[in-house]
């Protein structure tokens, strides 16, 4: 155990909408487009969330660990190395991610600690 309190009402779900549906009602959601506009906002442990077009909703999380004024490097789980954002690949990667592959919907969660 990391020896982490989690936040009052945090999902304890790993469901994609669950967690953005949380971060919103927080006031803990930056959207990708503020994101790129001010790289700043964006913080080492925040949570990358992808819009995946195809089923209209965030449907991939990962955390950052490095910014850049181009995007980010996040760690994520149920990817792959390979091209693109995959949601069920066969490991945990550290990938880079530029702004527009977090999607039209995607963006930020920041959590508390």
């Amino acid at each position: 155990m990391l020896g982490l309190t989690l936040p009052k009402g945090f999902p304890l779900s790993g469901y994609c909408p669950t967690l953005v549906n949380w971060g919103k009602k927080q006031g803990a959601w930056l959207p990708v487009s503020e994101a790129e506009a001010d790289p700043d906002n964006v913080r080492v442990g925040d949570l990358a969330c992808f819009w995946f077009a195809s089923k209209k909703r965030i449907a991939h999380i990962g955390i950052v660990v490095k910014v850049t004024k181009s995007g980010v490097w996040a760690v994520e789980g149920n990817t792959s190395g390979g091209h693109g954002v995959q949601r069920d690949g066969d490991g945990v990667y550290r990938r880079w991610r530029t702004w527009d592959s977090l999607g039209t919907g995607g963006g930020f969660i920041r959590l508390p600690f």
